[in-house]
């Protein structure tokens, strides 16, 4: 098993790039890999479900793992991704379809946390991506 925490940082202007951070973990906490980039600009909405969409198509290396926890900060995507949001924008109802087809193509089993709700989870996710 490992886990990702995963923060996206939309740019203030209209125009400017999506910074993605990324931080794996395996299950005795070491640090695996830590990377940020840059995707595409995109409305803050979905600057989230743009970042987990890239950051898929870097996890090819760890399909052999069991298990893939995603640690996120957005409930609003978290309650997309199961099934419980009522939103209706169209931006985020597509990237969201998107993000589930590529979990059904994933082989490992993913799942998603988010951290929102808690303090203590929001600062270990802070900490775990504290390494860039």
């Amino acid at each position: 098993m490992i886990s990702i925490y995963l923060e996206s940082v939309p740019g203030f202007i209209e125009g400017e790039d999506v910074l993605v951070k990324y931080a794996i973990y395996n299950e005795d906490d070491s640090l695996i890999k830590s990377k940020k980039f840059y995707i595409d600009s995109v409305i803050p909405l979905i600057s989230d479900h743009a970042a987990m969409l890239a950051t898929f198509k870097q996890l090819k290396v760890y399909s052999d793992q069991d298990e893939i926890v995603f640690f996120i900060n957005n409930a609003s995507l978290f309650a997309q991704l199961n099934g419980h949001s009522t939103i209706q924008r169209p931006e985020a109802i597509l990237y969201c379809d998107k993000l589930l087809l590529e979990v059904e193509k994933f082989k490992p089993l993913i799942s998603v946390e988010d951290v929102s709700s808690e303090y203590h989870a929001v600062q270990e996710w802070k900490k775990a991506l504290d390494v860039f």
